[in-house]
């Protein structure tokens, strides 16, 4: 999956929502998963902690569905 440079909430959310669509592969592939997720927040010039409680409700959203 590639993102395009947009906000930091709109890439971790497109990344979240791609997310959901793989939870059911394997956990290798969740791992692998996990791992991109912590270097796109790790990523961002920003401090990511400043929208990460929207991050985790998207986030706990998206795999509850």
């Amino acid at each position: 999956m590639t993102l395009k440079a947009v906000a930091p909430i709109d890439a971790v959310t497109s990344f979240l929502d791609y997310g959901r669509d793989i939870k059911q592969l394997s956990p290798l592939t969740l791992k692998h998963y996990q791992r991109d997720l912590d270097a796109l927040l790790a990523s961002f010039p920003t401090d990511p902690a400043l929208c990460l409680s929207d991050i985790k409700e998207h986030h706990i959203r998206a795999w509850a569905n």
